[in-house]
């Protein structure tokens, strides 16, 4: 039993995409928004008309990937986003425009 314990935890622990990074979007505006976000393997999501309060998280594998947020207002106004790596800002974007995108590269 030990040895079959002691296998399967040094499998789990060699392997190559362990969970490095938290990834996390932020986004804010007056109104809904539609976007678009990489999730934790790397696909593109599409939400509609979300709301300011939507926030997403995810572990992310340490493989240096690119991790994008898509923002735009459904109703006019400007909108802004922020990416966390770690909990620290990776991109953010506070511009003046009803449609943002915003990409980061893991470490």
């Amino acid at each position: 039993f030990f040895i079959i314990t002691f296998s399967a935890f040094i499998f789990c622990s060699c392997s190559k995409h362990q969970v490095r990074h938290t990834v996390q979007y932020f986004i804010s505006s007056e109104g809904n928004m539609n976007v678009g976000f990489n999730d934790v393997h790397g696909q593109m999501i599409y939400l509609n008309n979300v709301s300011s309060e939507w926030k997403y998280s995810f572990n992310a594998p340490q493989d240096g990937r690119s991790v994008t947020l898509v923002v735009s207002s459904v109703d006019g106004n400007v909108v802004s986003g922020a990416i966390l790596v770690d909990g620290e800002e990776a991109a953010i974007s506070n511009s003046h425009e009803m449609s943002i995108t915003i990409t980061t590269r893991l470490p």
